[in-house]
């Protein structure tokens, strides 16, 4: 049973700027609601969780659209939609959430909204997987799946199914289903509102609820576990909610195409079986280790791409594992925030407020992920990195040129990129040894590795490991010069 004390935390924790559904009651509403209103509330959540009845109105969906940059507005697909529902059901969602999750023990491949878990350390368990089997002068095979619509596409009656063979308790599953059944939602453009459409199939955007019973859905995703040849060990799989990968490793690289292979064989009956698709022209396959690929991926009859560099959970890595593509993608968006800012950043607000402000919108997109990868970087990349934040904290102390930057991080109290990066990584790595999750404890661990081969993400927490990232060289000055 639901308590007022429990319903009051869980409104404390709500995000406070969020738009309201179709009822119009905000999260900032319900935080000032009286005790007399909480208890009322209390009530009618109990009452759900007594007849297992998701209420009517709460399964409506208001759509908008929001508009892609650069693309043209007279087409549907240049539009982002975004669905907002009642604060009230997502309140009671959240609490549910709670009751289900303990029944629902996910495979431990799959890192995507699970407590101490996160897109970094998915990417640092899988850079540190092709970095040891390419210092092991061994191949690996990596397919990186496109789901398409992945979550649009559950089938309720199969996701009931699967539910029913665990340990969830009948009247949470009989909410689910009453939760899933009759959805609808309506578009709201400019002042119309269209005619409400029906929801067959799919989870809903925007409900807490929808990563987890995704997961669940596609927790059997296939391997080569029970298709085994003698000596041979299964594929790495890599999942973050809809994010799949599979890599497959061999001393010889047709041994790890044809074990890739016969996984992708493998697919399409589970993708048939619950009605799930893959758009094979957005899959792509990387070759680590090896030279060019000898044979050519089918999926469904359909050659699967050979890439160069591929893009996994918002990183790109190359076939010889550079971070080149990655570097240039953090310096892009973190030169484009600093941009973007440049107005408060050199304004007369106070130092201890712009430097907060440079941390959350530039350096968070300068070192996205960094504990994963940022051991890999050369020199040089780290370089173009720390000139990022060299430029950021002379616009916000407005120093002149003659100025050392060393001298700037020292008054303003800041790390170096390097040192805040190794500050990330031992925090998230004393956090997964440390965590409840067992599968965690030494993930992505260190190995002995010849002196040219890749480092591990592992290395950051050696504190003579890392990049030559001496801030004020005067290789570095002219760098920002140029720039």
């Amino acid at each position: 049973m639901i308590t007022p004390l429990e319903l009051r935390k869980t409104i404390q924790r709500l995000p406070k700027r969020k738009a309201p559904g179709k009822d119009g009651i905000t999260n900032a509403t319900l935080t000032k609601l009286p005790k007399n209103c909480i208890q009322a509330i209390t009530t009618l959540y109990n009452g759900i969780l007594q007849t297992g009845h998701f209420p009517e109105a709460w399964k409506q969906g208001r759509v908008i659209v929001i508009p892609k940059p650069g693309k043209d507005k007279r087409l549907p697909s240049s539009y982002r939609p975004i669905t907002l529902l009642s604060h009230v059901a997502k309140l009671f969602e959240r609490l549910l959430l709670r009751r289900l999750v303990p029944h629902l023990p996910l495979r431990e491949e799959q890192f995507g909204f699970r407590s101490d878990h996160s897109t970094t350390l998915q990417l640092a368990r899988v850079i540190n997987h092709l970095a040891s089997e390419y210092n092991n002068k061994r191949c690996t095979v990596g397919v990186f799946l496109d789901m398409e619509k992945a979550f649009d596409r559950v089938w309720h009656e199969g996701l009931l199914a699967k539910l029913i063979r665990t340990t969830t308790p009948p009247a949470l599953i009989k909410i689910i289903a009453s939760f899933l059944k009759g959805r609808s939602f309506y578009v709201s453009l400019e002042g119309a509102d269209s005619q409400p459409r029906l929801i067959q199939a799919g989870v809903p955007q925007g409900s807490c609820l929808s990563p987890l019973l995704y997961a669940a859905y596609t927790d059997d995703i296939p391997t080569l576990r029970d298709h085994l040849r003698e000596g041979e060990k299964d594929v790495m799989l890599a999942l973050y909610a809809d994010d799949s990968a599979y890599f497959a490793s061999s001393y010889h690289q047709i041994v790890a195409t044809n074990q890739m292979q016969r996984l992708l064989d493998l697919l399409p009956e589970w993708l048939d079986r619950w009605r799930m698709a893959v758009n094979v022209g957005k899959t792509a396959a990387l070759l680590t280790g090896g030279a060019r690929p000898l044979r050519q991926l089918t999926l469904r009859g359909q050659d699967v791409e050979w890439k160069t560099s591929v893009r996994y959970l918002g990183c790109h890595f190359d076939r010889k594992l550079r971070m080149i593509p990655t570097v240039d993608q953090m310096v892009h968006q973190a030169a484009a925030a600093r941009s973007k800012l440049h107005s408060l950043l050199t304004s007369r607000l106070p130092l201890r407020l712009k430097l907060k402000i440079y941390g959350a919108y530039v350096r968070s997109r300068l070192t996205y992920a960094a504990p994963a990868w940022y051991a890999l970087c050369s020199a040089n990349q780290a370089r173009r990195m720390q000139i990022q934040q060299n430029r950021c904290l002379r616009l916000i102390v407005g120093a002149p040129r003659y100025v050392k930057n060393d001298v700037i991080h020292r008054d303003t109290k800041t790390p170096t990129v390097e040192e805040y990066v190794r500050r990330l990584a031992r925090t998230l790595f004393a956090r997964a040894d440390n965590s409840a999750c067992t599968h965690l404890h030494g993930i992505a661990p260190l190995h002995a590795r010849p002196p040219d081969g890749r480092p591990l993400p592992r290395e950051l927490l050696l504190s003579t490991s890392g990049p030559n990232t001496d801030i004020d060289d005067n290789e570095n000055q002219e760098e920002e010069d140029a720039e």
